[in-house]
């Protein structure tokens, strides 16, 4: 055998996996940069979740990326397929992950985001987004602070099962 084949054929192999996790990394939906936090014991202890104690808010993003600017990104996954459009309770999701981080680092995520099983969305966090965010969680608190509950807005016993307040709610469906 020739002795030049075989370190051609070991940058050849070499060449074929790069580009195979390049195209790995870019169907992943994650953005460029270092991963510095993941809600998983695969590569860490379990970390800590993000609190704000002004809003009594706390979370868990699936993963915080560190760009090559210095910004960090939430990312949250889905185990579905990507809709048209990102669902409005996942973008709001992805904006308390924004939020928890800017309260948590001192410094506002560009954007977030959310990640179906075959297509990423990009949220972004501006003053704006904020404030719509804030004042989604302002009219959640006044909404905790009735006497009366409002009434159920679906029929859908799956979601009754997941919610967090049917041990006292007298609209279960369960």
């Amino acid at each position: 055998m020739k002795s030049w084949l075989i370190p051609v054929l070991l940058l050849g192999i070499a060449l074929v996996l790069v580009l195979l996790a390049l195209w790995f990394k870019k169907a992943s939906g994650l953005p460029s940069g270092r991963l510095i936090y993941a809600d998983t014991d695969q590569l860490q202890a379990v970390p800590k979740p993000f609190f704000d104690s002004k809003l009594r808010l706390v979370g868990k993003p699936d993963y915080v990326m560190r760009l090559a600017s210095g910004e960090l990104v939430p990312v949250d996954f889905k185990s579905t397929p990507a809709p048209v459009q990102a669902y409005r309770a996942h973008v709001f999701q992805v904006l308390a992950y924004c939020y928890l981080l800017e309260q948590s680092y001192g410094q506002a995520p560009p954007y977030g985001v959310i990640r179906y099983q075959d297509k990423s969305f990009e949220v972004p966090y501006s003053e704006a987004e904020k404030e719509r965010f804030l004042d989604l969680i302002n009219q959640l608190r006044a909404v905790e602070a009735c006497a009366d509950v409002p009434s159920r807005s679906h029929g859908a016993v799956a979601r009754c099962r997941g919610c967090g307040y049917q041990d006292i709610c007298d609209q279960s469906l369960i």
